[in-house]
């Protein structure tokens, strides 16, 4: 049985393990879920407040900045996929896709025609379109002589190193929220 004092303890004891507000409330919904399924009393059980999600933006001067210097980078075997990175930072800012979508892009997801890339499987699970700019356009055709089948080719991790290498340039280690992901609120 389940009631009101039981739950106390339950999240006592998350709060004690130092787990954020919204992993805690990850299992009360969970608790919650279960005990409307059992038909028993839940409305008791009430979510922590939750800190609100990244916001940070890019300004053009910073989205040109980051451009600049992974574009600038004298190449060698060690970062040879920078410039590859810098396309996919161009397609990121200008679709709001996330990194895993452009990542996972397919040319067969792409119509140059109507200027729609198509999204399939995503976070939300829920297809969608979004449209190229001219700029992402122009790359997208330039990158399919490179690989005919995918535009990127490159890792989470490879971009994640070229990001984070123009952050220290630019001053930004401290900023923790000038991350890849600040890409799609730009």
């Amino acid at each position: 049985s389940i009631n009101e004092e039981v739950i106390q303890d339950v999240i006592a004891k998350l709060e004690a393990t130092k787990i954020t507000p919204a992993t805690i409330n990850r299992h009360l919904s969970a608790i919650k879920t279960l005990l409307r399924y059992k038909k028993q009393q839940w409305d008791y059980i009430k979510l922590r407040k939750e800190p609100k999600g990244r916001i940070r933006v890019l300004t053009k001067m910073e989205e040109n900045q980051v451009l600049d210097i992974i574009r600038g980078i004298k190449l060698n075997t060690r970062n040879d996929f920078y410039p590859e990175t810098a396309d996919l930072i161009g397609l990121l800012v200008d679709t709001g896709m996330r990194l895993s979508e452009g990542l996972q892009l397919k040319y067969e997801d792409v119509s140059f025609t109507s200027n729609l890339i198509s999204i399939w499987v995503n976070k939300g699970e829920k297809p969608r379109s979004v449209p190229m700019t001219k700029r992402v356009k122009t790359m997208l055709e330039a990158r399919m002589t490179i690989n005919k089948v995918r535009p990127f080719t490159i890792t989470k991790h490879q971009a994640g190193h070229a990001w984070n290498w123009a952050r220290k340039h630019m001053g930004l280690t401290t900023d923790k929220e000038f991350v890849i992901h600040a890409l799609r609120h730009t």
